[in-house]
């Protein structure tokens, strides 16, 4: 049967591409050549306007277009078409994402951003996919840093950094309403922009989303629903003489259903639950970018962030407030010289439940600093960038996170790149100062055979040290021709200090129950090697065709003499192997088919508590989107996504899951009226 389905997907893309010959014309959706592509600006890599093709990085550019092509619904679904990033949909609204490796639910190795503004969690070094709840027409790009990003963006960006880019208030004057339904999601979206002034424009937006739960894998429903309301705005002005002013800022609020299993030392020892989740966050973010001259440039940014999170586990309210300034300077004709300082002051207070913090209430700040200069060794052909980042917390003291990279461009249709880098992952609260109930064995059992029952807790290590990495990694990149392009990475990661769980002494308390305590060292070493191939391809103009391919190794041990309970199946979390395929046709001027096929190797998610999780087969999968503009002011839209099994079990929580929730089927049709 699986056999059958590569075929039936192998041919129905020869057919996109061979039924097609006839309409090899002028599109508006394919008027850049790949020598164009190269040329395309990126900032996330050297934190400034840079041609793709001279970044020294495996960077993937996912534009408003890939979106629009993709189906869709989430950025979360978008990110999928990375090579090297892993997506797991664990339930209707938890997501397991990460690069390079290390994949769970809390990926604590990898960095996002939205504008500049980090949405990692300091409680548990993760990110809240649910919450993050764009409308993508006004995200202008996603860049995708695979690999450190560390000398500019600091602590966390180890495996990689995630740079979400909305388009300015100037790029969305007038009105837009979208509204979908689907089997399984119903969404609307309302924005309106317009200039206020001749120099400012400001654009409002609201969106609502409604999913419906999903089923668990023996056919009951997984109590996953949940609604997002999102308002945001965003205003940019241009000052005379170049001067330019962003302010921007985000309300949301949620009800997010989840089934748990809640553990307790004593009889009942587990009781299955379906809670509710309140959510609600706002963030407020300031830029000023000033030029002071055609190669000097300074740019000062300001953002406020505020997270309230409660559920049965624990209740968590996190302030941010993070101030940054960076300076840009040529000094003489072969240095481009890039600096900048930066604060952040962090308050979390938690309301301990199954999760207990002590103390509940900690606020700490993070001082940092950072230098790094292009030079250019031979014009036009050989760039050399060296840096370093200074960051100071209160956990760990200070982290020196430097980078060397070098990119040569042999010709005007390649490139060539290779870097040496370190970074580092500071601890989270959790690892810090947290306890948490994982496990129980009831008495007068095979696996306890005492007349207590044994409780496991898990207990955070005040002294826990930063995770560390060096990376080496190259890259190629080249034009074959106007229709074919290549991107080629290759990278070999050494891990040291990485968590590990060490079983300790058990105790008996209150002639009740025994208790083991489960500690966390930093006694875990890992290898990583890969590589990530991009390629687009357009055999005729009305065709277009992106692939993405992907293969990992890990290589997990622990010191001489330690057992680790957590990480027995690390090796396996992510993908082995990774393939995605896009094929757009456009079949005429105002009618598009896109059909986008995925493989994702097994995956075997982490231990927790010595028990293995079963073991997640591998995949095909398929989706297609028909678009329709039977007006330039309008566009219908008919998705279909996983469409080769009615459904299919993606990715487990780590703890706390009552159910094992499957992803299936679906489709939606969606119209978009923009005035």
């Amino acid at each position: 049967m699986r056999s059958l389905q590569k075929r039936l997907v192998a041919a129905l893309f020869c057919c996109l591409a061979g039924n097609t010959l006839a309409h090899d014309q002028e599109r508006d959706l394919f008027d850049l050549s790949f020598e164009e592509l190269l040329d395309l600006e990126v900032t996330s890599v050297g934190k400034k306007s840079q041609k793709l093709s001279d970044a020294a990085a495996a960077v993937f550019v996912i534009t408003n277009e890939d979106l629009i092509r993709s189906g869709a619904t989430s950025v979360a679904e978008a990110l999928r078409m990375v090579p090297g990033v892993s997506v797991q949909q664990i339930d209707a609204n938890k997501w397991s994402i990460s690069a390079r490796g290390f994949s769970s639910r809390f990926a604590n190795k990898l960095l996002v951003l939205i504008d500049g503004r980090s949405i990692y969690t300091s409680s548990f070094s993760g990110v809240y996919w649910e919450v993050q709840d764009l409308v993508l027409d006004d995200i202008d790009r996603i860049e995708v840093i695979r690999g450190p990003g560390a000398t500019l963006w600091g602590a966390n960006a180890v495996n990689g950094v995630i740079n979400i880019i909305t388009r300015s208030a100037r790029e969305t004057t007038g009105g837009m309403v979208n509204a979908s339904l689907g089997t399984d999601d119903q969404q609307g979206t309302l924005r309106y922009g317009g200039s206020i002034s001749e120099n400012t424009a400001v654009r409002t937006s609201l969106k609502y989303v409604d999913r419906d739960e999903y089923e668990t894998a023996d056919g009951r429903p997984g109590g996953d629903d949940w609604q997002i309301g999102h308002l945001a705005f965003r205003m940019d002005s241009e000052r005379p003489g170049g001067d330019q002013l962003t302010v921007q800022g985000d309300y949301l609020e949620g009800r997010i259903n989840q089934n748990l299993s809640l553990l307790y030392p004593t009889a009942p020892y587990q009781v299955a639950i379906n809670d509710r989740l309140d959510t609600e966050t706002w963030n407020l973010l300031g830029r000023w970018q000033r030029p002071l001259s055609v190669s000097s440039d300074f740019s000062l940014q300001f953002y406020v962030d505020h997270v309230q999170r409660f559920e049965a586990l624990f209740g968590q309210e996190l302030k941010t407030a993070d101030l940054e300034f960076q300076h840009r300077f040529a000094w003489g004709e072969r240095n481009d010289i890039l600096w900048g300082l930066g604060y952040r002051y962090i308050t979390n207070e938690f309301e301990s439940r199954q999760v207990e913090f002590s103390p509940e209430r900690r606020s700490y700040s993070l001082v940092s600093g950072f230098v790094q200069n292009d030079i250019t060794a031979i014009k036009d052909r050989l760039k050399v960038t060296v840096g370093a980042k200074v960051e100071h917390n209160e956990f760990t003291g200070a982290e020196v996170q430097p980078n060397l990279r070098f990119v040569w461009t042999p010709g005007d249709r390649q490139s060539l790149w290779t870097a040496v880098s370190k970074a580092s992952r500071t601890p989270s609260r959790a690892e810090l100062d947290s306890r948490l109930i994982v496990g129980v064995l009831e008495p007068n059992t095979i696996t306890n055979p005492i007349p207590f029952p044994i409780a496991l807790y898990v207990e955070g290590d005040p002294e826990f040290a930063s995770e560390e990495l060096t990376a080496y990694e190259a890259g190629y990149r080249f034009a074959f021709s106007p229709r074919l392009n290549l991107d080629f990475a290759i990278f070999h990661n050494r891990y040291s200090a990485l968590r590990t769980v060490v079983q300790g002494d058990p105790a008996l308390v209150d002639f009740s129950y025994v208790e083991t305590t489960l500690h966390l060292t930093n006694d875990g070493y890992a290898e990583t090697s890969g590589l990530e191939l991009a390629a687009e391809w357009r055999p005729v103009q009305a065709v277009h065709i992106q692939l993405a391919y992907s293969e990992l190794d890990v290589d997990f041990r622990v010191r001489p003499g330690v057992t680790d309970l957590e990480n027995g199946s690390l090796e396996r979390a992510s993908p082995k192997r990774q393939l995605s395929v896009i094929s757009g046709l456009e079949v005429s001027e105002d009618l598009r088919l896109d059909v986008w096929a995925r493989y994702v190797d097994a995956v075997a998610p982490p231990n927790v508590a010595g028990v293995t999780p079963p073991l997640l087969p591998d995949y095909w999968d398929l989706d297609f989107q028909l678009s329709w503009r039977p007006a330039p002011n309008w566009r219908i839209s008919l998705v279909g996504q996983n469409l080769l099994e009615s459904r299919r079990l993606e990715g487990l929580q780590e703890s706390f899951a009552a159910d094992r929730i499957e992803v299936p089927r679906s489709y939606y049709a969606s119209v978009s009226w923009s005035f």
